[in-house]
């Protein structure tokens, strides 16, 4: 069985458009996941939790663009998932760094996490009137944790960009593989 599956997975990355298809999956149903913990669940996000959405959009863009552009070259989709695994590594560097904030290991790199305003020159009516009006989502406070593993969102994000840049990088080399192979002929 597990023989199998490795087998399958070599394949899996032997095709590469097939592989953007699957890593542009991934994507989908990580942002589907944050936008119905967001919107179905009320679970506001930070600004951490914020910026760690755009890689995801940038492989979906990246895959899409591959799928358009394709007939330009074989090494299209090489470079395609090359972008994938920088953007997955990307979001696991975010999210790891958020889940270092959620644990208190250290700070925040971002003024918005501590809730600072950015702007020292407001008068004080008007610094007091921002700060009631504005939502305060801290980045150091977890507004879930899973009950079995007691691992936050941020967490499983590190875990799932990690795992996700190792699958691009075997997707890579296999599809370089391809594509010499394929000028070779």
């Amino acid at each position: 069985m597990a023989i199998n599956s490795i087998k399958l997975f070599f394949h899996f990355c032997r095709q590469p458009h097939i592989f953007l298809i699957g890593m542009m999956g991934v994507s989908v149903c990580a942002l589907a996941g944050a936008y119905i913990a967001q919107y179905g669940f009320g679970l506001e996000p930070c600004a951490l939790c914020l910026y760690q959405r755009i890689p995801f959009m940038v492989v979906i863009g990246v895959a899409l663009a591959s799928f358009t552009f394709y007939k330009l070259g074989p090494f299209i989709p090489c470079w395609a998932i090359a972008i994938c695994a920088l953007a997955f590594v990307t979001n696991a560097l975010i999210a790891g760094h958020h889940s270092g904030v959620e644990q208190g290991w250290w700070e925040s790199i971002l003024n918005q996490c501590g809730g600072n305003t950015g702007n020292t020159s407001l008068s004080q009516a008007d610094l007091l009137a921002r700060i009631m009006t504005a939502p305060v989502i801290r980045c150091d406070e977890v507004p879930w944790v899973d009950p079995v593993f007691g691992l936050s969102m941020a967490a499983y994000n590190t875990i799932l960009c990690i795992c996700m840049s190792i699958f691009c990088i075997f997707g890579f080399h296999s599809a370089l593989q391809r594509s010499r192979q394929f000028i070779h002929k």
